[in-house]
């Protein structure tokens, strides 16, 4: 008859997890980490997409078009692509990052809601991260 391993020999078996100590082994642990981490993204996703103008405090969203209609060039409410190209580049040049002339292109295409060659204030800030 073998003689029953001791408590430092299980450990040595089991190796790093330590045995059924480990927390694998509680489900009570599992569930309350797998909780948080399905849903994070889903509170993210929830808040981020029901940002709009009227959750927005009026000095924000006044400042935010002042900044937006600063770089419509000629007046007519809206952005181009260069003129949604040179506002990404000054914010490139604020953070000193390179490459803004094609993350301006690709931006722009993103936001451009109805692809029409146009960004409207309303389209920016729906997506706004700017």
């Amino acid at each position: 008859m073998r003689p029953k391993p001791t408590q430092s020999e299980i450990k040595t078996a089991w190796g790093f997890f330590g045995g059924p100590t480990h927390f694998l082994h509680k489900p009570h642990v599992i569930m309350k980490y797998l909780k948080y981490a399905l849903l994070a993204p889903f509170a993210f996703i929830t808040l981020a997409t029901h940002l709009s103008a009227a959750d927005v405090p009026q000095e924000v969203l006044k400042k935010k078009q002042a900044y937006f209609f600063k770089f419509d060039t000629n007046g007519d409410k809206a952005l181009s692509k260069e003129e949604f190209v040179e506002m990404t580049r000054t914010q490139f040049e604020k953070s000193k990052k390179d490459g803004y002339q094609k993350a301006g292109e690709f931006r722009f295409k993103n936001k451009d809601a109805n692809k029409d060659n146009k960004l409207t204030f309303e389209e920016w800030f729906a997506g706004s991260e700017s």
